[in-house]
């Protein structure tokens, strides 16, 4: 054997499995995007004015996209004074008619790198009184920023109305533009079903003359399809005119976490406002963003009364005039239920929720905080133990709590608030007789007496399986809080999502039957707790009192003989007040739920290229054989080290450390580092293996006559469950695993490497990670039990006169060669 660094002469082709260098969309899944609210900035002129300027609102960045709604008490037409980068006219309303003829315009921009203090938006002709802002929005396509746009509607009232917009995209964001005009500035209330935010409202302040006045609303809309929410409504009647528009989403997957950070959120993420005064909640992707529930948790008024015997008797004879039996009933009276005395909503504490703007992340920001199923074992996260046992609720401002686990009403027999009537029973019946020839004696109820029942309260059963009264279902993961920018996505991370976070996700709330379907999320400090959900979507409550033990309001004198068991004058009775259902569900907002497929480089193992899909001959090809899991080192010399131009595979054994992995979903790629330092395949500066074709880098994929994306045949590990075969190609397609998994399954990888002058008598460590592009720096495995590494053959120069050679600070071993 030639020792010469160049003495093999001819590049060896090969092969190499790698799983995606471009993050593949599944299309066996469902995909959906969000938009989201920054912020808005508004403007009114004061005179007439031919134009009117607009700060730029805080907040924007490269990529957002801004809808300005413009209004003039004239019909000339309005349009952007900006040359440079012009706003686009999106709809223009004309309103009114002679003294109040008007104009409401909206228009879009999207923001550039270096954006102006402030924007300035003019009449084409004359002056007029004039009002501005604008709104902006993040997640929107910047190539396409609007999806549709409806017709405008104008009219003369209190109540100016949208026409319906039919949109084209699921998720998203639906603009409604509101203008009116009238001697006095106008103020709006957003339509409330469905229920829209108001981002702005503002009129000019002439004194005199027409001044025109402006809202603009958002809702988010899930679905494609029709959409037109009940009127706005004005402060007073006044012309007006009104369009709508809705926002197209960037088609990226965002992830979401937690913060409890005053200030800006981390550099990158956003506040999501939208989920402020709500409670997070898991659903399917197509529902991402959907808001409901109640606040009041109300009981339908109405309820039942079932009575008790009454506490005395006595004894009637023969026939006479009628008074009540023993068992007499009293019909059911109406009963208002006041408000839950412990605020309506079960126990929280709130936290802000942010999202990553880029789509997914590669790390946990510092100071952000996730869900885990266990305990993640990283030293950049701590446990987040001051939400536990409290509903994670959205606000402006973390820290705060209320609500309460158990539900207490108030029941009483009037509207008003607080309750303060009793509550009367209906008109008894079942009447019996009596002899009437024999004259006085003791006193019996009549036949149509009634009671009344003092005001009380109404503690709802426990529901099953809950810790308190009256909880929603929820689930109860751990929290941990990042204390510096995370390394990697952590062992058993659980994260939010606006839609189907694909490739090595596993979801949590899609369907009926997962832990976070339809579920809130309720952080617990004992990792035994985390399992099926608890709590539930309803209750009742029943209440247990004894009505009134005054004489009933109706009595009958008799003298009694033996005859029918009567109800005495003064008797009672235990009555028990069962209220209809009762709604459990808190306000929400819906978020994707799903969790980090989690995988563990296990075992690897050192091989000869083949030319074909099976390996046999373990490395070298002569001489002695490296065992498994071990480093092919550069003593001695019967290691045969790889020399330039040398290729060899790696073939790796991963196990799926949970959840579920699901067919077509993940991708990996290979990179390498150089030295010691890495050898945990986790630290020092790691790079992708080029291409095949590639002469930049010292590692480098190669190719023969296997199919590009085969899958492996055979499997060189016995414990292995599915075999996995991949390669990359010189313009970098991959591909994704064509098998599902279970936890604790192992699957098989087949790499295949080679030296391309790479520097001799150096180390060289090779890690797999998951990938979600080619420009993508990976995701680190959850464990690397132990990490392939390689000793490449020194140099010529670098041998010494007796074999051995310099490496590493110091003398190697002697050099063996044939």
């Amino acid at each position: 054997m030639n020792w010469g660094r160049y003495g093999r002469g001819l590049l060896v082709l090969a092969y190499l499995l790698v799983v995606c260098v471009i993050n593949f969309y599944n299309p066996g899944k469902a995909r959906a995007d969000s938009i989201i609210y920054v912020s808005a900035a508004t403007s009114s002129g004061v005179g007439n004015i031919t134009s009117i300027t607009v700060t730029k609102p805080t907040g924007v960045v490269s990529g957002d996209v801004m809808i300005a709604a413009v209004g003039s008490a004239s019909t000339a037409a309005i349009a952007s004074t900006d040359v440079s980068n012009p706003w686009t006219v999106v709809t223009s309303t004309s309103y009114g008619g002679g003294s109040t003829s008007s104009m409401v315009v909206s228009l879009v921009r999207v923001a550039g790198a270096s954006e102006p203090a402030s924007y300035d938006f003019a009449v084409a002709s004359g002056s007029s009184h004039m009002a501005a802002g604008i709104a902006v929005y993040r997640g929107v396509s910047n190539s396409n920023p609007i999806d549709a746009t409806g017709s405008s509607n104008t009219g003369t009232s209190t109540a100016p109305a949208t026409s319906s917009i039919t949109t084209a995209t699921a998720q998203t964001k639906v603009i409604g533009i509101y203008g009116s005009t009238a001697v006095n500035p106008q103020t709006y209330t957003p339509p409330t079903s469905p229920a829209t935010t108001e981002r702005i409202d503002v009129g000019s302040t002439n004194a005199g003359g027409q001044n025109p006045s402006l809202e603009l609303t958002d809702y988010h809309l899930s679905t494609a399809g029709s959409f037109n929410p009940n009127a706005s409504a004005l402060a007073g009647s006044a012309d007006w005119g009104t369009h709508q528009l809705a926002l197209k989403p960037d088609g990226v997957q965002h992830m979401m976490l937690f913060w409890d950070g005053g200030g800006s959120a981390p550099t990158g993420w956003s506040f999501v406002t939208e989920a402020e005064g709500r409670f997070v909640r898991g659903e399917s992707p197509a529902n991402y963003g959907t808001v409901g529930g109640d606040a009041t948790r109300p009981f339908t008024p109405t309820s039942t009364v079932s009575l008790g015997a009454p506490s005395n008797t006595v004894d009637s004879g023969g026939n006479g005039g009628n008074t009540s039996l023993a068992t007499h009933t009293h019909s059911s009276p109406a009963i208002t239920v006041g408000s839950d005395s412990n605020g309506d909503l079960p126990a929280y504490r709130n936290l802000r929720l942010i999202r990553y703007d880029a789509g997914i992340p590669n790390i946990i920001p510092n100071g952000a905080i996730a869900l885990f199923s266990s305990a993640p074992g990283s030293p950049n996260l701590t446990r987040y133990s001051s939400q536990d046992n409290a509903m994670v609720r959205i606000a402006s401002t973390a820290g705060g709590t209320g609500g309460a686990d158990s539900v207490t009403n108030t029941i009483c027999g009037n509207a008003s608030s607080p309750c303060t009537a009793g509550i009367t029973l209906g008109a008894a019946s079942g009447a019996g007789q009596v002899n009437s020839f024999l004259g006085g004696g003791t006193n019996t109820a009549s036949a149509t007496h009634t009671h009344s029942i003092s005001q009380g309260t109404a503690t709802s059963s426990t529901p099953t399986g809950a810790a308190g009264n009256g909880d929603p279902p929820y689930t109860q993961p751990l929290m941990y809080k990042a204390t510096a920018d995370s390394a990697t996505l952590s062992l058993n991370l659980t994260a939010m999502f606006d839609s189907d976070p694909g490739s090595g996700w596993s979801m949590l709330s899609d369907s009926a039957g997962k832990n976070y379907y339809q579920a809130f999320i309720r952080p617990n400090g004992i990792p035994s707790a985390i399992g099926p959900q608890v709590g539930q979507v309803s209750h009742t409550n029943s209440y247990t009192v004894t009505t009134t033990a005054a004489t009933p309001n109706g009595t009958s004198t008799f003298n009694l003989g033996v005859g029918n068991q009567l109800a005495g004058a003064a008797h009672t009775h235990s009555a028990t007040v069962t209220l209809a259902s009762q709604s459990n569900i808190p306000p929400y907002f819906n978020v994707v739920v799903a969790q980090k497929v989690n995988f563990k480089l296990t075992h690897y193992q050192w091989y000869v290229e083949s030319g074909v899909e099976a390996v046999t001959n373990r490395w070298p090809s002569t001489g002695v054989d490296v065992g498994q899991d071990a480093q092919i080192p550069a003593t001695p010399g019967a290691y045969l080290p790889p020399d330039d131009g040398d290729s060899l595979r790696i073939r790796m054994q991963l196990t799926v450390n949970g959840p579920t992995l699901v067919v077509n979903t993940v991708s990996f790629k290979l990179q390498y580092s150089v030295g010691t330092t890495g050898s945990d395949c986790t630290s020092g500066t790691w790079q992708d293996v080029n291409s095949n074709a590639s002469t930049t880098r010292p590692w480098r994929y190669g190719s023969n006559g296997v199919t590009d994306g085969s899958q492996l045949i055979t499997n060189t590990y016995p414990s292995t469950h599915l075999e996995n075969f991949y390669r990359s190609s010189s313009t970098g397609a991959g591909f994704t695993n064509p098998d599902g998994a279970s936890t604790g399954d192992t699957l098989e990888y087949d790499w295949l490497i080679q030296d391309y002058q790479a520097t001799g008598a150096t180390q060289y460590n090779f890690r797999a990670v998951e990938n979600k592009g080619i420009a993508d720096s990976g995701t680190l495995l959850s464990v690397y039990s132990t990490c392939p590494s390689v000793v490449t053959r020194p140099t010529t120069d670098q041998v010494m006169r007796h074999g051995e050679f310099f490496m590493n600070g110091g003398d190697q071993g002697f050099l063996w060669a044939d």
